[in-house]
């Protein structure tokens, strides 16, 4: 791809470009088992508990019940759905992810785990071998009568990476923005659904800054001048949602060869010439019309209702990536990545072109010790 259209090209902040969350990464060889190493990032140690046990993914078509079953042996079973459920340490969920493009697929599995039940209190003091959250990427939203830090306060997650036959690739310690953990992408797209046509669009703004700590990116969310406030709330923690944590994924060193391939594979890009003259003018619009709620959404998934919803990404007026969801209200553990148990990229034009993530088992952490007991 020409190099003026990397640094031009804004439909980056999805799949291929503004890190809107930060690393502290230990990358470590392939196909060696977590118990076998000593040195792994690790603040906190697993929990293992039992849950009930159900066959992964075998709603899943498309292949993608075939290409998940490594998964299994990572971690299988859901957690029972609890909606007034308290997050805990030791959450954790399993997404399978495959890249399609024109024939050719590339699958990765990541454990997500969390580390922090919520942002440490002002002041408290942090273990050594927390990630510091960097300071060159912001994430504004500007719902309110003053664009407000998204990316404050943050909390930790640990996230594993594993290859397509399940072998261990590599573990890295993440910051995503509590945000994030606690609305869910479906409550957010429910209300956005119900509202007019025009207030259901919101535009990205990616700007590099320069400051005395270094350069940093800001990202910037703009709900259409239409939307009420509840509306416009709705669709910037619609947005904050998808931008953390599809970047916690893109961020896996797992993925790092596949990065610049998803955006190639799944979004329709302009050209140079119209980047480098006319710049890029990208936006996100959800399809009121295909919000379609279900009482079980994945058969063999958790047992809870949720619904159906679809966006697409435009870039100077038109479709260049569309979306679809099929979400879960966000209680622990289906917090992890907000709810959603599936989530699909397609190129517009290239209907075999797809990014696939579906939610394999999760697990729910060990509850606290009660010292009143």
């Amino acid at each position: 791809m020409n190099p003026m259209l990397k640094r031009l090209l804004i439909a980056a902040p999805i799949f291929g470009g503004a890190a809107l969350l930060t690393v502290c990464t230990h990358t470590r060889p392939a196909h060696r088992a977590p118990a076998a190493d000593p040195d792994r990032t690790s603040w906190i140690e697993p929990v293992e508990v039992a849950v009930r046990p159900t066959s992964p993914a075998a709603h899943l078509g498309d292949g993608l019940a075939d290409a998940f079953a490594p998964g299994a042996a990572l971690l299988s079973g859901f957690a029972p759905f609890e909606a007034d459920a308290e997050r805990r340490v030791g959450d954790a969920a399993l997404y399978g992810f495959r890249l399609r493009d024109g024939g050719r697929d590339a699958v990765r599995f990541f454990l997500i785990e969390a580390l922090e039940t919520a942002p440490p209190a002002a002041g408290a003091a942090r273990p050594e071998s927390r990630p510091q959250r960097a300071q060159h990427s912001r994430l504004f939203r500007e719902d309110g009568a003053a664009p407000r830090d998204a990316g404050e306060p943050w909390v930790t997650l640990r996230l594993r990476s594993f290859e397509a036959d399940g072998a261990l690739f590599a573990e890295n310690g993440v910051t995503a923005p509590f945000d994030a953990l606690r609305g869910g992408f479906l409550a957010a797209a429910e209300i956005v659904a119900a509202a007019p046509e025009a207030a259901r669009r919101m535009g990205v703004d990616v700007d590099r800054v320069r400051r005395a700590d270094g350069k940093r990116r800001e990202v910037r969310l703009r709900p259409a001048p239409e939307a009420t406030a509840e509306a416009a709330a709705a669709l910037c923690d619609f947005g904050v949602g998808l931008f953390s944590w599809v970047d916690v994924f893109r961020e896996a060193p797992a993925l790092r060869d596949l990065r610049e391939r998803s955006g190639d594979a799944v979004v329709d890009q302009p050209s140079a010439l119209t980047a480098l003259f006319s710049g890029i003018d990208a936006s996100l619009v959800l399809d009121g019309a295909s919000f379609v709620r279900d009482e079980r959404p994945a058969p063999e998934g958790p047992e809870a209702a949720g619904a159906r919803f679809s966006a697409s990404l435009l870039l100077n007026g038109d479709r260049a990536c569309d979306v679809s969801f099929v979400a879960v209200p966000a209680a622990p553990p289906y917090h992890l990545f907000g709810g959603v148990i599936a989530f699909d990229a397609r190129h517009p034009k290239h209907p075999d072109r797809t990014l696939s993530l579906r939610l394999l088992a999760t697990r729910r952490g060990a509850a606290p010790v009660d010292p009143a007991r």
